[in-house]
């Protein structure tokens, strides 16, 4: 009985282990096919992707680049936890890349990829690049905030064009949530 309660007890510890680290893989293992599938859609569109659209309208899959941070991800449509598991996702409560209005952008921080573990070293003044087949956003970090989770104002819609990232502070529980707030760099 002893023996058996043990074996339970080391399969139950290798499963804790395991999980964590099976869901950052899969997290990675679907960003390095979005990765794919949009180097695909580039060379498939050729020339003429790289012709100037106005506005550039830009959606999911696309790629979020910043390098202050050395993050570059596929964003995917979406912020449930399925979403999630593959990369940031786009908010539905904003609008899409290059359209009037606040493109907000939500990923988690200590679980999956942990896309947006280093979120709060953005400063004042970063850029951050949105691009898809051609076409390339440039934002300018504006603000780097701490909020309560409950204040939802940073999701608001808004009649110029912006940029929100949002993700938990660390620990999880501390009931705050890190809001970076970007807006297009002016060309």
């Amino acid at each position: 009985m002893r023996r058996k309660i043990g074996w339970l007890l080391i399969a139950v510890g290798l499963l804790l282990i395991l999980t964590p680290l099976l869901g950052k893989g899969y997290g990675y293992y679907s960003q390095f096919l979005m990765r794919q599938e949009l180097e695909r859609d580039k060379r498939a569109a050729g020339p003429a992707a790289l012709a100037p659209e106005t506005p550039p309208c830009i959606r999911p899959p696309f790629l979020l680049t910043i390098p202050a941070i050395s993050l570059e991800a596929v964003v995917v449509e979406g912020t449930e936890s399925k979403a999630l598991s593959k990369g940031p996702g786009l908010d539905a409560r904003g609008v899409y890349p290059g359209m009037p209005g606040n493109v907000i952008i939500a990923a988690h921080r200590n679980v999956f990829g942990a896309w947006f573990r280093e979120l709060d070293e953005l400063q004042q003044g970063d850029e951050i690049f949105i691009s898809s087949g051609g076409k390339k956003i440039t934002y300018i970090v504006e603000s780097v905030q701490t909020v309560p989770d409950d204040d939802l104002s940073v999701l608001k819609p808004s009649a110029s064009s912006s940029l929100t990232l949002i993700t938990c502070d660390l620990p999880v529980s501390s009931g705050r949530r890190i809001v970076v707030r970007a807006l297009p760099a002016e060309t």
